[in-house]
Order: C-alpha cells, then structure tokens, then sequence
C-alpha cells in the first residue's frame, strides 16, 4: 500500500503545506480561519477523494484484465485435456481394432473381421470429431 502523501497531487501537498506552515508561524489561536480557507480545505479533500476512487477502479480494473486471461487458460487447457483424451481412446480402438482383425485373419473368421472392422471404423470416426 502506498502512504497517503505517495497518492496526493501535488497542488494538494502544497496546500497542506502552506496551511501547515502558516499555523506554525503564528500561534494556533491567532491563525484566521476565513471562509476561502474552508473552501480550499473542502475542495482539497474532495479532490483528494476523488483521486483515491479513480486509482481504486483502475486498480479493479488490472485486477478484472488478469483475472480473464487466467480463466481462458484453464477452460483452453481443460478443452486441450479433453481432446487428448478422445485421441487416446480413439487410438486403443484402432489397436484393438487392428489385433482383433489380425487374429480373425489367421483363424480366417469373417465375423471376427467384422467385429474388428467396427472397431477400427469407430477409431477413425472419433479420430476425426476430436
């Protein structure tokens, strides 16, 4: 966090300053309290304020720009997780396709070859939604 000095405009430290300066110079009691002193104090204060909201949305603001590419990165790589799981899959299906056709050819049975076929069909079709 930053002092309140550190977030002050300058005008408004110069402000400060003279008020300070001028209450030292002269006695407390003696230092004239006009109706101009107020306003400069009040409009001060309200600058100052204004300020302090001004740096609180900007830092919001930083705060809402990080935040977003954070959650783009989770949902891209939750996405890029997914896809290599089907690709996975898709590629044991065409394995067990391939073992299953192999094994049905040595024992020349047709319906076996189907069955691989199938398989391996269903591989390729995942293959390509993925």
């Amino acid at each position: 966090m930053m002092s309140d000095r550190a977030r002050m405009a300058q005008t408004t430290i110069v402000g400060l300053r003279l008020i300070k300066d001028s209450v030292k110079k002269e006695n407390v009691s003696e230092t004239v309290i006009t109706k101009g002193m107020i306003h400069f104090y009040r409009e001060a204060h309200s600058k100052y304020k204004a300020e302090l909201l001004e740096n609180e949305s900007k830092e919001k603001k930083l705060d809402n720009v990080k935040k977003v590419p954070e959650y783009v990165r989770k949902t891209t790589q939750d996405e890029l997780h997914s896809l290599k799981y089907n690709v996975d899959s898709a590629h044991k299906l065409i394995d067990e396709g391939n073992k299953r056709l192999e094994a049905a050819l040595k024992r020349k049975s047709f319906a076996d070859v189907a069955a691989a076929q199938a398989l391996i069909t269903a591989g390729n079709k995942k293959l390509k939604t993925s």
